[in-house]
């Protein structure tokens, strides 16, 4: 958990220096952004829909942010998540902000799926979904909700993931339920995550 605190104090930093460079008015001043090279392919910092991106021979190659606006009525940009892609694809951890700038929800060391092939519920491809990691629910005051296995999509941002196997579940007062997402007689409503 500690090396999770790093990487998310780490992380913010990296936000606040993007956040910086992001405003219009001051961009030019601070970076230039958006850079293809004569093959036309990305590279450097790169800017879309509120993402700032590292690109390296026009492929994601490093951490990433994205930023979004708040519902609330204060309407307010925050860090709405932070993780690391190379070649496209997502490594390491992906965490995702409330408004209030706490942690939502946190992956941590995505890797290949090896372990549940075949896992799958609300997912009705015929290939297994193909990554793995640890997951993380909070609570908006920072208290954990929830942990347990997840199996994602090859875009997990846009598809998200399903839980798997043995989920815990803390309420307000800690008490632990846990929830087998592996047993058929399971109700799978629960098991989409994101």
């Amino acid at each position: 958990m500690k090396k999770n605190l790093f990487v998310l104090v780490l992380l913010t930093c990296f936000a606040n220096i993007c956040v910086t460079a992001w405003r219009p008015e001051i961009k030019d001043n601070c970076m230039t952004v958006n850079l293809t090279d004569s093959l036309g392919r990305r590279f450097g910092l790169c800017s879309d829909y509120g993402y700032l991106n590292f690109y390296k021979e026009g492929r994601q190659a490093g951490t990433w942010v994205l930023f979004e606006e708040s519902r609330s009525p204060d309407s307010i940009m925050y860090l709405a998540m932070a993780g690391y892609s190379f070649d496209h694809k997502e490594k390491g951890s992906l965490i995702f902000f409330n408004p209030n700038g706490v942690v939502s929800c946190m992956l941590v060391n995505i890797t290949e799926n090896k372990d549940f092939i075949g896992s799958q519920k609300n997912f009705t491809s015929e290939t297994p979904l193909p990554y793995q990691s640890y997951g993380y629910e909070f609570y908006e005051d920072g208290r954990i909700k929830a942990e347990g296995w997840v199996i994602l999509c090859e875009d997990i941002l846009v598809d998200g993931g399903e839980r798997v196997g043995i989920w815990k579940f803390y309420t307000p007062t800690k008490k632990i339920e846990e929830v087998d997402f592996s047993k058929e007689d399971n109700d799978c409503t629960h098991s989409r995550l994101f």
